[in-house]
């Protein structure tokens, strides 16, 4: 089991729209005021192990 990883929910936390957008796979349609907690909400639902692997391809240069 991954253990909690602050640098990793430090840079979830500090991502704006298109970089939540990117990770996430959830479109942003330019008019959702909610997006952002809906994008919190599918984090939240990640497993640690999850978030590190969606961390890892968000940098990966594939």
């Amino acid at each position: 089991m991954s253990k909690y990883n602050h640098n990793i929910e430090d840079w979830w936390r500090h991502n704006g729209i298109y970089d939540r957008q990117q990770a996430s796979g959830i479109p942003y349609d330019g008019d959702d005021e909610n997006y952002l907690q809906k994008t919190d909400d599918w984090w939240d639902s990640l497993t640690a192990e999850d978030k590190e692997d969606v961390f890892n391809d968000f940098f990966s240069e594939e």
